[in-house]
């Protein structure tokens, strides 16, 4: 079909562009939006010569009947056709608008949503708010604008065969001598121009809908025109290779660029790496690391030099990426299962413990965005998917940064220096620690390589930028470290062996034996004991066997509807030691329902009872159901003209008014000029009503969506989403406003038909009462107990989503699909997504095409039951002529409006799903708290003005059933105090912030800032006075001022100033507009580090006493992260600083130490009271950074009390 032709197209050459071409929110837009247009536009197209050909037939035959007379119409069609034409340009130029500001607007909203949680942070949800509704109010103003201007050309569609027969008819009687007009000619005449509505109105439906195409194509050209990435490495070996040699990697003299234009990011870059190499690339933020693996891997421009590698690549990024499928999936890749290579990778990896929290195991699926993993699952995941792989070359970019030492330093032990010994190894790190055990160092610096060689020479260099580097920050002993082996994977019994064949070649699916998924051996003795272990865990709250199956009742309330899903608790002891060990975000669950899949987690919503559907649609806004009702009502009213005037043609030439021919005429002058007029108010009102309540559905779905609670999003896959916002809300704006029109102006016309045919005559009744009953069973009964129906439906509205949603997964992980040369895979993937949609969409047209025949065979009856009883009648009846020609004149009608009706009914109803889903998008996702509260007891402006915070009681479970996360919390943190926070993955740290910003709302248990309860005020008041430094950075389509200070608070030199804090003003100062230099989507021309640094300075002219730095200096390398902590003492030096971090020389400077360990605080006290107690978790934790670290650490942590107790002294 065109649709999927189309839709492989754009999905081919969206792999086959560089990074900077690729823009998600666009490309899905296209396809979802676009490609409908075309699609469309390939039926309708031959509307456009049928019609023509139509109207050239119709108005032949007027001449012939009519003879002189007919020029008369021929006038009033001649004299509308440039207006037609007008109104159909107008039309075309609105539909063009509409089109490419829904597109900024649905762009926007894609970058707002895949980082909600950081605008959530940052309160920045009424600043993107009012942006969004600047772009909406243009978009929605030329919906409107289409509309009205559809509804003035379908005003000249109805109102031309009128004005035409008026003119024809008065032209009739002034010819004939006798004044008279001949019943017979006066209703061939009425019926030839009434058949000319149809031509008229679907020609100019024709030419908006190939206008939309024409537009869509035309994006969809300038997308395809994109110069295409053009892979600048060589892979040919050469005689100096070993024979047989794979994992080469050369670079000589290379230039690297970020497309064919821009200047060189990296210079005259010379390297070599052979197998059973490791290459550590470190280097400070900005310097081109990343650009140089992406220059390994093909993704850059290479102005000059060369890069030759020889072998094949894997690829594990900074940002990890993991496809919506098992964990299993996601390691494997695609690749053949070998059990033994599988079950070590796990173990190399780390994951051995992670996957025996799940009760699923490796089966547990990875939700989109991995947003059912933590960090370094998610991190350790990827990385397993580059080493399982049978490659030559291992790019590895920052990978242990998002893991704590312990597990980072086992990981580089055991996989990048062990289970990969054979392979080449290129990792960029910040971990100097690793560079004395890898094979050859690269130093980065500004445009290219200051130094590269192995770290001893390097190290020996009298003065060498590396030597510095080391000396001043390394933390590494030359002594091997121990390290723990993952005994749960040794714990393992049975590991499950996918089909033969390629799994992910089949649609990424492994199929596997339901007993042959890795379990853990251990086992609960009784349930009895599991269920009062979780009940001593959530906190005395009473969970037995009949909670457990209220709770795994599921309400799966997406944007798709509610689907209501009953889930089986299974595996019940997994269950309860996932509680136990506290390291669990989500449980997954199966359970089938029309034999689909559904997963459950138990953060699921609460079930709101708020109704959808088109009465609340009529209902909300414009005027409320009077006003709609009265609307469709007028509907009616204006065709009971119509109606009039044909039985008032029938009293005319039957002379049976008692009017002379003159007064008849003006009667039936007035009727026409009335009805015109009646038309164009009627579609008028109609187009302005919808508009509004399309504005209306809009702004609730916008609100709800800023301010829906984290786990909305954790839940709800972003393609459902952006569906809602681009095809929902654009059947909204423009295809509910169309076919209720259309069906409101052919209902009237289909019944009056009827009503005309019955009134001349009582034996009409049964087959008037016929097609009655064949309207009440299609808009009434059938809809209600098709299973077909109702079954296409819902899979169609499945399927759609998920084929959104692969695609927008597909472009975030593009490195990772051209690294592992996966392209065909994922080809076959979208193919097996476009099957699904088209099979369903063909399902859906063949019953069109049924209830079509089905309409035509009653209505053809209809019209032969009533020629067929003019006929038989015998000729004392003496029926007249007018009598006749009237009742097969409304009856002939039939065929185009019962069809065109149901038609456009089952249009209206398709729009009416779509409104479903902006109504429980808008109206069924439970909000956060509120948002604004508006009473006295809100704190002043200069709240909070001393920082301290008091956790009190703190117990925070995501669902009322829920893990307790944080168990029994209580602290204080004093005014301006500097803490660190560190545990174990899992141990609750990153959930403090959480719970003190309520991203998450606590179980039981107060948190008190300078004495307030922030329960007690809201959440912008909250989040605007606490400042965050999140791990992951974000910065938004804009320019550099919109990215710090969107509300324009601060003013040039206040914002100069805190770029100059982090050392950013000597990027930004060369860029074009300084301050309102151009930031791209996901500020794609900055580093990942420097989108960091951003980050910081956020929160420096944020102006808070509270500052929460949550793991924020990552992915900085050893300089960068010691400029950072001088910043934050610097700029936070009287504010109270909260940070949580996995290396221990950024906290270890800290007032005081607060370690989490399963929920619970385990320690909190001074650095060096804490490692002076062998007993000490954090004194254990300090000792396995090695002997050589702890000493620093140590050192560190004296010098910091020396500096606290001199301070005290003065």
């Amino acid at each position: 079909t065109v649709r999927s032709s189309l839709t492989m197209i754009i999905y081919n050459k969206s792999l086959a562009l560089p990074p900077q071409h690729v823009g998600i929110g666009e490309i899905v837009n296209m396809v979802s939006t676009d490609i409908e247009a075309v699609a469309s536009a390939a039926s309708h197209f031959h509307f456009l010569w049928t019609g023509a050909l139509e109207i050239i037939y119709i108005v032949l035959l007027l001449i012939y009947e009519a003879r002189m007379s007919s020029i008369w119409p021929i006038i009033v069609i001649v004299a509308t056709l440039p207006i037609q034409l007008y109104i159909g340009n107008k039309v075309s130029h609105y539909s063009a608008v509409w089109i490419q500001t829904s597109g900024e607007r649905l762009h926007l909203m894609t970058e707002i949503l895949t980082a909600i949680k950081l605008l959530k942070f940052y309160t920045w949800e009424v600043y993107f708010s009012k942006r969004i509704n600047e772009i909406r109010a243009r978009e929605s103003a030329a919906a409107a604008s289409q509309i009205l201007s559809r509804a003035a050309n379908f005003a000249m569609v109805f109102a031309v065969p009128v004005l035409g027969a008026f003119a024809c008819l008065v032209s009739l009687q002034i010819n004939d001598p006798a004044g008279k007009i001949d019943p017979t000619l006066a209703f061939i005449v009425v019926s030839l121009l009434n058949t000319l509505r149809y031509p008229l109105l679907m020609m100019p439906l024709a030419v908006k809908s190939c206008s939309s195409a024409l537009n869509a194509l035309s994006a969809i050209t300038l997308f395809m025109q994109r110069p295409q990435l053009v892979d600048c490495r060589k892979s040919v070996a050469t005689k100096s290779d070993p024979v047989g040699k794979k994992g080469i990697i050369e670079m000589e003299k290379a230039s690297l660029s970020w497309g064919e234009t821009a200047s060189p990011i990296l210079n005259n870059v010379s390297m070599h790496a052979y197998p059973g190499e490791v290459i550590a690339v470190v280097g400070t933020v900005g310097s081109g690391k990343s650009t140089l693996l992406a220059a390994m891997l093909g993704q850059t421009n290479l102005p000059q030099g060369s890069i030759r590698v020889v072998g094949k690549t894997s690829y594990c990024p900074q940002e990890a990426w993991l496809i919506n499928s098992s964990i299993m999936d996601n390691i494997i890749f695609g690749t053949p299962m070998d059990r033994a290579r599988y079950t070590k990778v796990i173990d190399v990896c780390c994951l051995g413990r992670d996957l025996s929290l799940f009760a699923e195991g490796d089966q547990t699926l990875v939700s989109e965005r991995g947003a059912n993993l933590s960090g370094g699952q998610k991190q350790r995941v990827s990385m397993a998917r580059s080493v399982y792989s049978r490659s030559d070359i291992v790019l590895l970019d920052d990978p242990l940064s998002a893991l704590d030492q312990k597990v980072a330093r086992t990981i580089f032990e055991k996989c990048i220096k062990g289970f990969l010994r054979d392979r080449t190894v290129v990792m960029v790190t910040h971990g100097l620690q690793y560079l004395h055990k890898v094979d050859r160092v690269m130093l980065m610096g500004a445009n290219g390589v200051i130094e590269y060689g192995p770290c001893a020479n390097l190290m020996s260099i009298p003065g060498g930028k590396l030597r510095s580097l080391m000396e001043t920050h390394v933390d590494i002993s030359a002594e091997n470290f121990s390290y723990e082996s993952d005994e749960s994977v040794q714990r393992y019994n049975t590991i499950q062996i996918p089909a033969e064949g390629n799994p992910l070649l089949d649609l990424v699916s492994v199929q596997v034996n339901e007993d042959a998924r890795i379990m853990n051996s251990e086992l609960v003795d009784t349930d009895e004991r599991v269920l009062q272990r979780i009940s001593q865990l959530n906190h005395g709250i009473e969970v037995d066997d009949n909670t457990l199956k209220q709770k795994a009742e599921y309400d799966h309330l997406t944007t798709n509807g509610p689907y209501h899903v009953s889930s089986q608790l299974t595996h019940v002891p997994s269950f309860a030691r996932s509680v136990a060990r506290n390291e669990l975000s989500v449980l997954t669950y199966r359970s089938d329902c029309d034999d689909e899949v559904f997963t459950t987690d138990l953060r699921g919503f609460q079930r709101r009872t708020v109704k959808t559907g088109p009465i609340v649609y009529l209902r909300n806004g414009a005027g409320g159901l009077i006003v709609s009702g009265s609307i469709c009502l007028l509907f009616f009213a204006v065709h009971s003209i119509r109606m009039a005037l044909d039985i008032w043609v029938k009293t005319w030439t039957a002379n049976s008014s008692g009017l002379s021919s003159n007064w008849n005429a003006v009667i039936f002058g007035i009727f026409s000029v009335s009805f015109s007029l009646g038309v164009a108010l009627r579609g008028f009102l109609l187009a302005k009503v919808t508009a509004a309540k399309g504005r209306l559905l809009h702004e609730s779905m916008l609100t709800s969506l800023l301010h829906a609670p984290m786990s909305f999003y954790d839940k709800t896959p972003l393609g459902r989403i952006l569906q809602c916002a681009s095809e929902h809300q654009g059947d909204a704006d423009d295809r509910l406003p169309d076919s209720s029109l259309q069906f409101l102006q052919y209902a009237p016309l289909a019944i009056g038909s009827l009503i005309i045919m019955f009134m001349q005559s009582d034996w009409m009744l049964m087959p008037s009462v016929a097609i009655l009953g064949v309207i009440g069973f299609f808009i009434l009964i059938l809809p209600q107990k098709s299973g077909a129906l109702r079954f296409v439906k819902i899979k169609d509205k499945v399927a759609k989503p998920m084929l959104y949603s692969h695609v927008a997964s597909s472009l975030e992980g593009l490195f990772s699909i051209r690294a592992f040369n996966v392209q065909e895979r994922f080809r076959s993937l979208t193919l097996g997504h476009l099957d699904e949609t088209s099979t369903w969409e063909t399902a859906s047209q063949n019953i069109r095409f049924f209830v079509a025949l089905y309409i035509d065979v009653v209505c053809s009856f209809a019209i032969f039951a009533c020629a067929y009883w003019f006929v038989v009648q015998p000729p004392s009846t003496k029926v007249k002529s007018a009598v006749v020609g009237l009742a097969l004149a409304n009856s002939l009608q039939l065929l185009v409006f019962v069809q065109w009706m149901f038609r456009m009914l089952e249009e209206t109803r398709g729009s009416f799903r779509s409104i479903r889903e902006l109504q429980n998008l808008g109206d069924n996702v439970t909000p956060e708290a509120l948002f604004v509260i508006s009473d006295n007891k809100q704190p002043d402006e200069s709240w909070p003005s001393r920082g301290e915070i008091i956790f009190r009681d703190i117990v925070l479970r995501y669902t009322q059933y829920g893990v307790s996360v944080l168990k029994q919390v209580n602290f204080k943190i004093n005014p301006q105090e500097k803490v660190g926070i560190v545990g174990r993955t899992g141990s609750g740290k990153s959930t403090l912030l959480i719970a003190l910003l309520r991203i998450v709302e606590l179980s039981q248990g107060k948190i008190l800032v300078d004495g307030v309860d922030i329960h007690s005020i809201g959440l912008r008041l909250l989040r605007s006075r606490i400042a965050v430094i999140p791990q992951e950075p974000v910065l938004f389509l804009g320019t550099v001022r919109s990215n710090l200070d969107p509300y324009n608070e601060s003013d040039d030199f206040a914002i100069w100033k805190a770029l100059a804090a982090v050392h950013l003003d000597v990027i930004i100062r060369p860029m074009q507009g300084g301050l309102n230099a151009v930031v791209v989507q996901n500020g794609r021309n900055f580093s990942l580090g420097q989108r960091q640094l951003f980050c910081i300075a956020r929160a420096i002219l944020n102006k808070s006493c509270i500052i929460v730095l949550d793991e924020a200096t990552a992915a900085m390398d050893a300089d960068t992260d010691q400029m950072i902590q001088s910043a934050i003492l610097k700029n936070f030096a009287r504010c109270t600083v909260l940070t949580i971090a996995h290396r221990l020389n950024t906290i270890i400077d800290s007032d005081r130490i607060l370690f989490m360990d399963a929920g619970h605080v385990a320690e909190f006290d001074k650095p060096l009271t804490l490692m002076n107690n062998p007993q000490s978790m954090f004194s254990m934790m300090v000792n396995q950074t090695g002997p050589e670290s702890a000493r620093k650490l140590r050192q560190f942590a004296e010098e910091k009390l020396a500096r606290e107790i001199a301070a005290e002294k003065k």
